[in-house]
C-alpha cells in the first residue's frame, strides 16, 4: 500500500514539476512577445516620423520649385512660350 501511495506521490509531484515548468516557459515567450511588440511599435513611430519629414522636404522642394518658375509665361531665357 506505501509503496502504491509513494508511487502516486511522485506521479503527482511530477506532474506538478512539469506544469512549473510549462508556465515559466510561457511566461519567457510572452515577455519575448511584449519586448517585440515594443521594438515595433517604435520601429513603426519612427516610420512614420521619417514619411513626416518626407513629406515635409517635399513640399518645401516643390515650394521652393514653384518659387523659381516664372509665373509671366516667359522661359527661362525670357521668350514667349509657344502652345501649338
Amino acid at each position: 500500500m506505501t509503496q502504491e501511495r509513494e508511487k502516486v506521490r511522485k506521479i503527482r509531484e511530477e506532474q506538478e514539476w512539469r506544469v512549473r515548468v510549462d508556465q515559466i516557459r510561457l511566461k519567457g515567450k510572452e515577455d519575448d512577445l511584449a519586448r517585440r511588440r515594443e521594438q515595433l511599435s517604435m520601429r513603426e513611430a519612427a516610420i512614420k516620423r521619417q514619411e513626416q519629414e518626407l513629406k515635409i522636404r517635399e513640399a518645401a522642394l516643390k515650394n521652393k520649385k514653384d518659387a523659381v518658375e516664372p509665373s509671366s509665361g516667359r522661359d527661362r531665357k525670357g521668350k514667349q512660350q509657344r502652345y501649338t
